[in-house]
């Protein structure tokens, strides 16, 4: 029979990842009294994983978590599950609050989620569905602060780019980034659609954002990004609420996070934006290009 000591060390097992298995397992009661009918063998004391798989398994169960789903986030009084369809979330008495959930991401103080029938909405930190009123953050000013500038002349673009807080009396001078001839673009600008463009440390501070240093350029009547490797050019550019939104053959996509194939596409609140596709159907884009129809 095993010890005490060998209880414990059985009991550290659970917290511990089983044949690739990953959960926190948490022994109840019925479990231990199990686990004290396991025999070891006295010579080798090697004990019977075989059991131990069931056990755990026996454990799975009583939490209602299946062995098929993985633990994506740990939020103290809340789990967080997935499996290959959708997400759900348990109390850790294994009490189901939501489940079918399509979609499961992070909002500032919120959780943004799409249940089964695809509508969207939030839950604040006790899960239950909120508004986000509030859903606000304190950011710190003390962070560096930059100015972009196009200088023209007779044959090239300059970029420069000057930081403007820390260097107190601009004793720096302004960095240089690119030089774009002329024969390369016929003019260029920052996001903003101007030749200047101010932001600092705090800019894309929700992680959904044009990077604030790219540049546009105009081109036989189209328009590209310079620092895209692929050259790619499109009908329009538009700069629409901190993202680059593109058209290209009558069809629109957002520059680093979606394919350009919808018909319509909404600027993105948090981690999802609506869309329409050119056949008609509505739902979403999450920042992964991951789409969830209705």
């Amino acid at each position: 029979m095993l010890t005490k000591s060998d209880c414990e060390n059985l009991c550290a097992i659970f917290s511990m990842k089983l044949c690739g298995l990953n959960y926190f397992f948490q022994p109840q009661p019925t479990i231990l009294i199990s686990i004290a009918s396991i025999k070891v063998d006295s010579k080798i004391k090697v004990m019977d994983f075989r059991k131990i798989i069931v056990l755990a398994g026996l454990t799975l169960s009583l939490s209602g978590v299946s062995a098929k789903d993985s633990l994506v986030y740990d939020l103290g009084e809340f789990k967080v599950y997935k499996n290959e369809k959708s997400f759900s979330v348990k109390s850790n008495s294994g009490k189901t609050l939501h489940k079918n959930l399509k979609y499961f991401g992070n909002a500032l103080r919120y959780w943004q989620v799409i249940d089964e029938n695809n509508e969207m909405f939030y839950l604040n930190d006790k899960m239950k569905e909120s508004n986000i009123e509030d859903n606000f953050l304190g950011l710190c000013g003390t962070v560096p602060h930059y100015t972009l500038k196009v200088h023209s002349t007779q044959k090239e673009f300059i970029v420069m780019e000057d930081e403007t807080f820390y260097d107190y009396g601009n004793q720096i001078p302004a960095e240089e980034k690119f030089i774009i001839s002329k024969n390369d673009a016929e003019e260029i600008y920052f996001i903003n659609g101007k030749e200047e463009f101010n932001y600092d440390g705090n800019y894309g501070f929700t992680g959904v954002g044009a990077q604030p240093d790219l540049v546009i350029y105009k081109k036989g009547g189209k328009f590209g990004i310079w620092q895209d490797e692929t050259k790619t050019l499109y009908d329009e550019i538009e700069f629409e609420d901190s993202n680059l939104k593109l058209k290209k053959d009558g069809k629109l996509g957002f520059y680093g996070y979606t394919k350009i194939k919808y018909a319509d596409i909404q600027p993105f609140i948090f981690n999802l934006a609506s869309i329409k596709t050119t056949d008609g159907k509505t739902g979403y884009v999450d920042v992964h290009g991951n789409e969830y129809f209705d």
